[in-house]
């Protein structure tokens, strides 16, 4: 499926990724600067039909995210906001860029999205994906993730680096023009054209849902 997308060698993480997509728990990605970590989540949102945002943990304040309260709804004892473009109201598919690169601080400033898609207690009904990004620990400005925020995502998934792909598709992703690669050439943007990605999600949810007791028995037990 991911290469029907254009992301090449990733074959060996396809199935934890479609994971997510099928029971929408958030999902981290670990990996090298430069491994297609941003382009993997904004291809599988244009797939999906769904708006992509993508967030950098640590440059975004509170407010970029929140947007600013509305006077006039604290008057009447209620607490709303005014929303900008980048604030999170209405996002669908969102990815949380350098987490690990933001403070300590600004990382628990997560929590609440990641998990329970509410901030400050508010349900944010439109956001049907989390995803989030990190580089690992060893990198020089990084923080390592507090266990709680860690504990946060259910699929965890160490992106591949390029030398421990096959020739063919290190080949076929040095010879393709990304949406961020060579800006001034007349390039063809990436068209998800007929690939039904929802199609195939929804009938994954569909086949979960009739596990017998036996299977989801072992399943326990495995996990």
């Amino acid at each position: 499926m991911l290469e029907k997308l254009g992301i090449f060698g990733m074959d060996r993480i396809e199935t934890a990724i479609l994971a997510g997509l099928v029971t929408g728990d958030p999902v981290l990605l670990v990996g090298s600067h430069g491994t297609g970590k941003t382009l993997l989540c904004s291809r599988i949102a244009r797939a999906l039909g769904m708006e992509f945002w993508a967030y950098d943990a640590s440059k975004a304040l509170f407010e970029d995210v929140l947007g600013f309260p509305n006077p006039a709804s604290l008057v009447s004892g209620q607490v709303e906001y005014v929303p900008t473009p980048i604030s999170i109201w209405g996002k669908e598919f969102m990815l949380i860029d350098e987490l690990s690169r933001a403070n300590p601080s600004m990382q628990n400033k997560w929590l609440e999205i990641i998990r329970s898609r509410k901030i400050m207690g508010k349900s944010l009904d439109d956001l049907k994906y989390v995803f989030a990004a990190m580089n690992p620990p060893t990198y020089l400005g990084a923080h390592p993730l507090d266990a709680a925020l860690a504990g946060r995502f259910a699929v965890v998934v160490p992106v591949p680096e390029i030398m421990e792909m096959q020739e063919e598709s290190v080949s076929r992703i040095i010879s393709q023009l990304s949406e961020d690669d060579a800006p001034m050439l007349n390039k063809q943007r990436y068209d998800p054209g007929s690939i039904n990605l929802s199609g195939f999600v929804e009938t994954c949810r569909k086949q979960v849902n009739t596990f017998s007791p036996t299977l989801r028995e072992k399943l326990t037990a495995y996990v």
